[in-house]
């Protein structure tokens, strides 16, 4: 567990996604200074589920917050390590847990690199947590004006689309679940650069976003 502070620089995890890791880490840190913030790890291979039941096993409570960012292509997903990722987000919703979950940085591309056709991204699809997608806007963050979908045709952009998997949850019209729920700035060039550091003294600069950034905040 670490504790945050305004004064605190996460070092870089060294593997892929680690800069997002840290700029998750700086947010929280300006955002809740007080916070108590775990990170798990995990191959990207490996199926939810598993981070999932370590994170119930190890404590007599879920977390308050439990913020995922990373994703898979719900299509490509086995019915069975859907239901039981559900079943296990359905279990900390019940204690307590508020889930939220980045919807993706394809667009509605959600299997990109293996396909572009439509697909959300899973579990931004969960009925069980809430899904953020990105926005962008022109002018300062102070007077925002333009506001409008994250969108870089032909290299990123907020997720979303309709689940062919999940219902809608009571509280969606429809028949099938439809993400993000909610959006938050996302371009990496609206949050500026942040210092990657592989120790105190060795950091970089270098500009991050993402919706992994819109949930955390």
């Amino acid at each position: 567990n670490l504790r945050m502070s305004q004064d605190y620089v996460p070092l870089t995890p060294r593997l892929e996604g680690g800069p997002e890791i840290a700029l998750d880490g700086l947010v929280l840190g300006m955002l809740v200074p007080r916070a108590r913030l775990r990170v798990t790890t995990f191959d990207a291979d490996t199926a939810l589920a598993f981070p999932l039941i370590e994170l119930l096993s190890r404590a007599r409570r879920g977390p308050d917050v439990l913020d995922i960012t990373v994703d898979y292509c719900e299509a490509d997903l086995g019915e069975a390590e859907r239901r039981l990722a559900e079943w296990l987000l359905a279990v900390l919703a019940a204690d307590g847990t508020t889930t939220v979950a980045a919807a993706g940085d394809f667009g509605s591309s959600g299997c990109h690199p293996g396909t572009d056709s439509p697909s959300p991204t899973y579990p931004a699809s969960s009925a069980f947590v809430t899904a953020v997608g990105g926005v962008e806007f022109a002018g300062a963050a102070a007077d925002p004006s333009e506001l409008r979908p994250w969108n870089e045709p032909g290299r990123s952009g907020g997720g979303g689309g309709t689940s062919a998997k999940v219902a809608a949850p009571p509280w969606q019209p429809g028949l099938r679940r439809r993400v993000p729920d909610v959006a938050a700035h996302a371009a990496p060039s609206g949050a500026g650069a942040i210092p990657v550091c592989i120790d105190a003294e060795r950091c970089t600069w270098r500009e991050q976003g993402g919706t992994s950034l819109a949930a955390t905040a």
